[in-house]
């Protein structure tokens, strides 16, 4: 049986989705762990984005199966909400970055999540209020 696990320590977080056989829980929490860590070591107050917490997707299936295919959209679909608001996702091992965006593109989500909440207008707005 296929099972897909989303860690997500933060409201707004970046991180990327393995696939892989075998994957057990607390290896998604331990990456979602370093996520954060790398995250608040990227980033510095003279960046234009506003920093987001770490998170990791998992699925435990093999990629190079024949329910691959399947399980990603299944698993997305159910995430959606966190995809769609909370969590910008990309590629690691055993997914791509094609097959995500054509999962999220079959449920109407653009791939980016909530990277667009990055953007430079919410930093200028940030400036402003420190500034004065």
């Amino acid at each position: 049986m296929n099972s897909g696990l989303l860690t997500m320590p933060a409201v707004r977080a970046d991180g990327d989705l393995r696939m892989r056989e075998g994957r057990r829980h607390e290896e998604v929490r331990e990456r979602a762990v370093a996520m954060s860590v790398k995250e608040a070591l990227h980033y510095g107050p003279s960046n234009r984005y506003l920093p987001m917490g770490g998170a990791k997707g998992g699925i435990d299936c093999d990629p190079l199966s024949s329910e691959a295919r399947g399980v990603l959209p299944r698993f997305l679909a159910v995430i959606q909400p966190y995809v769609r608001h909370h969590w910008a996702t990309g590629d690691d091992l055993g997914s791509t970055a094609e097959l995500i965006d054509e999962a999220l593109g079959e449920l109407w989500v653009d791939g980016i999540g909530v990277e667009e909440n990055r953007g430079v207008d919410a930093c200028d707005d940030l400036h402003r209020a420190r500034v004065g």
